[in-house]
């Protein structure tokens, strides 16, 4: 009974906790914004990011190259690259990992982290 309730819950717990993501990351194709919040890491000169194939917002980031993040009230531009190899997957997977502990392994119970997108946001400029 316990086993079929946590099985049960997985999937409000995952909703829950992806909707907490610490950022918003907003990119813009032919007049059309696409937005998420989503969780980050920082790596040298940028932050890396990992969504889905396919999404909407990873797709968009990846044509228009160009992203903006936002914190709080502070928003800040950076450049997109793409770092979906096997070295890249590994890096953010361990880093996420390390600093999202349990947030972390309640959303890779549902999804698969070796079948990803990574994206770099390299700095650009800040507002």
């Amino acid at each position: 009974m316990i086993a079929a309730c946590a099985l049960l819950s997985l999937p409000i717990a995952l909703v829950v906790v992806s909707e907490l993501g610490e950022v918003v990351i907003r990119s813009e194709i032919d007049g059309e914004e696409f937005a998420t919040r989503i969780w980050v890491v920082n790596a040298p000169g940028g932050i890396l990011v990992r969504g889905s194939s396919g999404k909407a917002w990873v797709e968009a980031a990846r044509r228009a190259g160009r992203v903006t993040v936002e914190r709080g009230e502070v928003r800040h531009h950076y450049a997109v690259r793409d770092r979906s190899n096997r070295a890249g997957i590994a890096e953010v997977n361990a880093l996420m990992r390390e600093k999202h502990r349990v947030a972390d392994r309640v959303i890779g119970a549902m999804r698969d982290y070796e079948d990803i997108v990574v994206l770099y946001l390299e700095d650009a400029e800040s507002d």
